[in-house]
């Protein structure tokens, strides 16, 4: 189960947790923002995760841009530039809005994938 926000969710001794951050916190103590280093924010990777503050957190946010919610792979966006399905189901298919899709086949986003 993911939150609105693309977080992995899961029940521990009737509590609900962030995914990630309870699998940080079975390696280090985690006083702060959770950040990911890979920038996908379903990752529970330990080695892909550090804590961080609000500055540093911005500080990723601003390196990856609006995609770190809504992320194709580039596997993703050739598939999505080729096909001839229709963009919602796309959209429905990857786990998008409908924007990403079409901003996709626009070439107003990924623009470094050919």
């Amino acid at each position: 189960m993911k939150d609105r926000d693309g977080y992995g969710l899961f029940q521990f001794e009737g509590k609900q947790w962030r995914a990630h951050r309870f699998s940080l916190s079975l390696n280090q103590s985690v006083n702060g923002i959770v950040c990911h280093t890979c920038n996908n924010r379903a990752c529970v990777n330990p080695a892909h995760m550090y804590v961080g503050d609000a500055k540093t957190n911005a500080l990723d946010l601003a390196k990856f841009g609006d995609r770190s919610r809504w992320h194709l792979t580039d596997d993703q966006v050739k598939f999505v530039r080729s096909s001839s399905l229709k963009s919602k189901v796309l959209a429905d298919m990857f786990n998008v809005p409908y924007y990403t899709i079409w901003n996709c086949r626009k070439g107003n986003t990924y623009k470094n994938v050919s």
